[in-house]
């Protein structure tokens, strides 16, 4: 709580002091808006503070009281919390193309080392299908907001997020060759997975002995082993 509050004393009031009978905003190197009896006789209005004799015991108080209403409307635990951090590889497969696919995800968390993998298989598929939709999968099984890395060995998805969406959006999905933008429905699926959290797209050479990778790829191909 206390470094809440210093954190939301900061936030609110820059570091300040008495001048003249106004306060002056050291940080902006200018006089606050209000005189500073003014402002002391508002806070004092919401019935918390009976006295206050200088800036810092004001600037403390005003910091306690943004603090305790923060944590009413939020626990104490969501606020200025780091988002947790997320090494994610995510890797498609296809038998035939277009034919049998499969999808793959090993996530990495900082969060006690944690580790999981995702796996699914669709049918008359093609490969970046099934690169878009591990993609996808991973980022939508992350349901708190956290900083990912993701990495992946399909150029198709990682120019993609990186250096083609913005375009094809503003194309109306239109690619440069003025052609409908293919898996539209995947792609705009993928961008709304990817809003909720910090993403860093990451291509790797495949089978370039990356474990993260190989995992992810042995999961895609997991459910493909097995003849139908």
């Amino acid at each position: 709580m206390d470094e809440l509050r210093k954190t939301a004393a900061e936030l609110y009031y820059p570091p300040f002091r008495f001048e003249c009978g106004y306060i002056w905003d050291s940080k902006n190197n200018m006089l606050a808006d209000e005189n500073a009896n003014d402002i002391v006789t508002r806070i004092r209005g919401w019935g918390r503070i009976s006295y206050l004799d200088n800036a810092e015991n004001l600037q403390d108080e005003v910091g306690y009281l943004i603090a305790e209403l923060l944590t009413k409307h939020w626990p104490t635990n969501q606020v200025h919390k780091e988002k947790p951090q997320i090494k994610m590889y995510v890797d498609g497969a296809c038998k035939g193309n277009p034919g049998r696919g499969g999808w793959g995800v090993y996530i990495q968390t900082s969060i006690k080392g944690q580790e999981f993998e995702l796996y699914g298989e669709e049918h008359n598929t093609t490969n970046n299908k099934m690169e878009l939709l591990a993609a996808i999968k991973g980022l939508e099984y992350v349901q708190e907001p956290c900083i990912i890395r993701l990495s992946t060995d399909s150029q198709y998805v990682q120019k993609g997020m990186t250096e083609w969406l913005e375009g094809w959006k503003a194309k109306g999905w239109k690619n440069a060759s003025g052609e409908p933008v293919k898996n539209k429905d995947l792609w705009i699926q993928l961008d709304q997975a990817a809003r909720r959290h910090e993403v860093e797209w990451v291509w790797i050479k495949s089978h370039s002995g990356n474990i993260g990778n190989e995992r992810a790829d042995a999961l895609a191909n997991k459910l493909l082993n097995f003849k139908l």
